[in-house]
């Protein structure tokens, strides 16, 4: 799960790094985050706890929250190493 905000700039930076990251490895098409906005979350929320978004989770896993500071180059770095953890996990 993906959990982000509308017009959120860091969220938008996310978007950016997931669609280079697939076509950077084609591999990567296998993985589909179910985006949520923040906005309509509700009980998803509560039972994915998060205080920042862009927020991914892999089944119950937090497996990346964005921390203040993060520039796109360590969100990009984030977001493939999410996805790596999806392609070698059994979710697929």
């Amino acid at each position: 799960m993906y959990f982000c905000k509308e017009h959120d700039a860091n969220c938008a930076l996310a978007d950016k790094a997931i669609k280079e990251l697939v076509e950077e490895n084609p591999n990567y098409h296998a993985v589909e985050f179910r985006k949520i906005p923040e906005e309509v979350s509700g009980e998803l929320s509560s039972r994915y706890p998060h205080q920042n978004v862009p927020c991914f989770y892999l089944g119950k896993n937090d497996t990346y929250e964005y921390k203040d500071g993060d520039d796109y180059d360590e969100i990009k770095r984030q977001i493939k190493r999410v996805m790596d953890l999806f392609l070698n996990s059994s979710i697929l």
